[in-house]
This record gives structure tokens, sequence and C-alpha cells, in this order.
């Protein structure tokens, strides 16, 4: 964390801050029973980037997280993911344009979607010192988790733990409640492939009402059911086949063309920009049955989907 220099002041500040929880305490909504059904996708994915891939800080924050909710037995009879070129490509594409965002004074904060337990916020906060504010959202149970292990690993960093429903308007008015006055990324990884027409159309409702005050941008990778013509690849029929596995989300199952998608955004009210999505991946890390599939998927034309509201 070579490049962290905020002030003392500012880092007792934000501690203080970052200690508050926002998050219903009811443990009927907080226990067990939600533990066991969002740790598939939020523990799979942050084993990956610890295990697959050079992401920094990735491998400290998974073991604090394992030893915090007590996994270890769960996790170690888990075989590794097959698609750590899929999850690391998103991620760095997402890093890539959001420090190229804050570094040309285009935006100043960061709500990040559905946030499970990546490294987004220790790595984007601890090296972009234009970032004011960052809000982490998730379940209420790996928010409190999350914020407990990034609070004891860097505390004192801008960020806030703001769990609840994304589909939910109370969750966007407390999001509103923490916002400053710059500019803002919206941003989710793994998300909108498990959003139906109908939920896409409730959260760029609010996606859009909170760009109508603050300005900036919201984003999201290129998902596979955006892309039709991948479909019959045994290798992305793989990918779409694990996801199930782990969720019996109908909106899986919908596939719509890039051309469609674009119409979509723009009827919602976005101007619509694609960006490369282009990162150099731990391909040596991956496993050697997996390789391949990386060097497929780089070919494949992803982009991300960035979108703004008219000026």
């Amino acid at each position: 964390m070579e490049n962290f220099s905020r002030t003392p002041e500012e880092m007792k500040s934000n501690y203080e801050g970052a200690l508050t929880h926002y998050g219903d305490e009811d443990p009927t909504k907080d226990g067990t029973q939600e533990k066991d059904r969002v740790f598939p996708t939020a523990f799979i994915t942050a084993r990956c980037f610890a295990e697959q891939t050079t992401i920094p800080h990735a491998k400290e924050l998974y073991e604090a997280f394992i030893e915090k909710m007590g996994f270890a037995k769960e996790i170690s009879g888990m075989k590794p993911i097959d698609t750590p070129h899929f999850m690391e490509l998103r991620y760095l594409s997402t890093e890539k344009i959001i420090k190229a965002a804050v570094e040309a004074g285009e935006i100043g904060q960061v709500i990040e979607l559905a946030a499970g337990f990546t490294p987004h916020s220790v790595n984007l906060l601890t090296s972009e010192n234009g970032i004011e504010r960052y809000i982490e959202n998730d379940f209420p149970v790996n928010s409190k988790i999350k914020q407990g292990v990034v609070n004891d690993f860097v505390g004192g960093i801008p960020v806030k733990f703001v769990p609840g429903n994304i589909l939910d308007d109370g969750t966007w008015k407390k999001f509103e409640e923490q916002l400053g006055n710059k500019p803002v990324a919206i941003f989710c990884e793994g998300l909108m492939m498990y959003l139906s027409r109908e939920d896409q159309i409730v959260l760029l409702k609010n996606v859009r009402t909170v760009l109508e005050k603050q300005s900036g941008f919201f984003m999201h990778e290129d998902i596979l059911k955006y892309h039709p013509e991948l479909k019959q690849n045994p290798r992305f029929a793989r990918i779409t086949s694990q996801l199930k596995s782990v969720s019996s989300n109908a909106a899986l199952d919908e596939v719509f063309t890039q051309e469609g998608i674009q119409k979509f955004y723009e009827e919602q009210g976005f101007v619509v920009e694609r960006i490369a999505e282009d990162a150099p991946l731990s391909i040596d890390s991956y496993p050697e049955h997996t390789r391949e599939n990386a060097r497929e998927l780089s070919d494949a034309g992803f982009k991300m989907w960035k979108l703004s509201l008219p000026k």
C-alpha cells in the first residue's frame, strides 16, 4: 500500500465512520439462513481471486473472511473454479476504467453494488486518493462481515458499508444519505446476469435518480446472455452451466443481442459507451485446463457497458 497517503486526521474520521452499521439488525435477516443463501457466489469469487490470480490483497482478505465466517471445512472440499479468466477480466477492466475516471477528475465517489468479498474498495482506496467516499453494498450478513475484516485490515479508508436489496428504493435512499457532492461511479460485477428485464428497469430507474443529482456513470461487465453467438460454444456453455449449479435464477436463461441491449439502455434514458475488456490476466496461475479458455475469452470481443445521462 505504498501509494496510500491519507492524513491521520482523515484516517481517524474515516475509521470512526466505518464502524457504523447501516443494515437491519433483525437476526432473521442477518443470520445463518441468509449466510447459507449467499455463500456460494460470494465465496467462490473470493476463492478464485485468492488462489488463481495475482489481484492485490485478494489472498489476505479471503483468508480473513474464511476465519471470520468459520468456513474452512466447507472450503477445503470445494473444487477450484474453472473460469478464473472470466472473473479476473471483469475485475481488472472495472478497476482500470474507474482509476482512469478518477485521475481525469470525472468522479470522486464510488458505489459498488453486490460487492461480495472482492478487494475493490481496499485496492481502489489505497491507490486513488481522489476517491473521497466509497459505498459498498451487499446482503446484510455479507456486508457486516466484510466491514469487520476491512476495518481490521486497513482501518481508516473512506468506505461505508450500506447493505440492502438493490431493487428496493429504500436502499438507494441510504446510498444518497452517504454521498457528498462529487460525481459518482456506480458499478457491479456478476450481478446483471441474475436480473430479469423487469429487475433491470427497477435498478436503472434508481441509478438514473442518483446520476441526475450527482452526475457520473453506471458500469457493468459484458455478460454471456448478451452474446447469443457464443451460446453453442462448449467452453462458454460450461460457464453458464456452472452458474446454474449454484443458482436457480431464471434470468440466467435469457438471451439478448448486443444491439438489443444497447437499444434497451437507450430507452431507459442513457447514453451508452462501450469499452473493451482489456487487461493482462494471471494465466500462468490458472489450472492448466483453463488456460485455453482464457485465450478464447480474450478473443471474444467483450466490452464493458458504461451508461451516463445525456449532457
